[in-house]
């Protein structure tokens, strides 16, 4: 397995490549370079890639024998509780240690095996998997081997085919999301993810009314933004390889900056459908056959914060043997989803009220969902503040385009 390590040697953690094209730009004195995506970083994201996919498989073929077949019983909780939950926990460290990972997109990538087979496993355990992927062992391998989803044929049991026009459109849309994400992030790391001067501290709790000053607002936003695109273009590209071969994705996210008509159109339907998918048949749908729909919705929440700061931690893990360069304050994760849960749940009877109606019924959908957004802008760096500190951003910029100042 030593051919494994020696394909992680470059740690892909430094800017070293030279621009290949300079440019001006009028009325800004200087010049500006254009940098090539580095084939390594590539190579190395694929092959965890293909790691993660193959513990996926591994793992989906013991839930399928053991939790699936054996539903209801002792010995499938006992598997799921006792042994798929604590392996998917240890799995990315042991990656991470054993290839000395240090990009930390890549050790966040690691993480997928965790944060794919969390929910499946309670899936499992409580039947509430997706109509189909359970008809055959096939089905089901096919179903856990991958993070992003297929569209499903509850009938046929089988998943969609893609469309010629449905494939050119999310090939679009894939080209189009790099492109602006390639610009923004080449924006905010130029200014340090603060264009505009503040006192709010990215990475830290940080409530007092600066959160409010409008140096902050607009920093946050562009960083919400560049948090959009990083997902929405990591997201499709995953996508992207069952639709080469022929298979049809969810729309992952569905503009949620623009037409959200309220928060829980934008949690619920436009905001990574992905991940809202696993959390509804991992987690709310389970809860809700004990619980009421305002105690599932909390629930789903708390996990949902939960799932993200194990990642965070997985994350930002330095390998053994190197020194910790930064650590993400555990449960602040949680603090922001208990934030947009307590949105929704006042979102009810808030949207009674006389001036929320007007606003819905009168206002453009692109101002109204510009209004929904900032109910989080205040304080998304809880989100995306430990990417722009921990490094994140700087180490992902080593695969896209990056326009530099020389």
């Amino acid at each position: 397995m030593s051919f494994l390590k020696d394909m992680f040697v470059d740690k892909l953690v430094t800017e070293d490549r030279e621009p290949s094209w300079t440019f001006e730009i009028s009325g800004i004195d200087g010049q500006f370079g254009v940098l090539l995506p580095k084939y390594e970083y590539w190579k190395q994201l694929i092959v965890i890639f293909l790691i993660d996919q193959t513990v996926n498989i591994l793992l989906g073929t013991i839930m399928y024998f053991f939790i699936i077949k054996q539903r209801g019983t002792t010995a499938s909780y006992l598997v799921g509780y006792g042994f798929i939950l604590p392996a998917i926990t240890m799995i990315p460290y042991y990656i991470i240690d054993y290839l000395q990972l240090e990009n930390v997109v890549l050790k966040m990538t690691a993480s997928i095996v965790f944060s794919t087979i969390s929910f499946k496993c309670f899936e499992a355990m409580y039947d509430t998997t997706q109509p189909g992927a359970e008809h055959s062992l096939v089905n089901y391998i096919t179903y856990c081997h991958s993070h992003i989803p297929c569209v499903w044929d509850a009938k046929a049991k089988s998943r969609v085919r893609l469309t010629p026009i449905e494939f050119a459109i999310n090939t679009n849309r894939l080209v189009w999301h790099y492109t602006f994400y390639s610009v923004l992030v080449s924006y905010m790391l130029a200014y340090d993810f603060k264009p505009f001067p503040s006192d709010v501290i990215l990475d830290k709790y940080h409530l007092s009314w600066d959160l409010l000053k409008p140096a902050h607002i607009v920093n946050n936003y562009i960083l919400a933004l560049t948090v959009f695109f990083w997902l929405s273009a990591g997201f499709n590209t995953g996508g992207f390889f069952h639709n080469l071969q022929g298979w049809k994705t969810p729309d992952i996210f569905r503009n949620p900056f623009f037409t959200s008509k309220s928060i829980s159109d934008l949690w619920s339907k436009r905001w990574n459908s992905a991940v809202q998918i696993s959390l509804k048949s991992g987690v709310f749908l389970p809860v809700r056959k004990y619980f009421s729909s305002d105690v599932a919705l909390v629930c789903t929440f708390i996990a949902s914060g939960l799932l993200h700061d194990i990642v965070w931690c997985m994350t930002f893990y330095e390998a053994t043997g190197k020194d910790q360069t930064f650590s993400p304050i555990f449960l602040k994760q949680v603090a922001f989803f208990l934030w947009s849960a307590l949105m929704m749940l006042l979102e009810r009877p808030a949207g009674k009220l006389p001036i929320f109606q007007w606003i819905s019924k009168n206002l453009p959908r692109p101002i109204v969902s510009t209004m929904v957004v900032l109910l989080a802008i205040p304080i998304a760096h809880w989100f995306g503040g430990d990417w722009a500190i921990g490094k994140l951003f700087h180490h992902h910029s080593l695969g896209v385009f990056l326009i530099v100042k020389l």
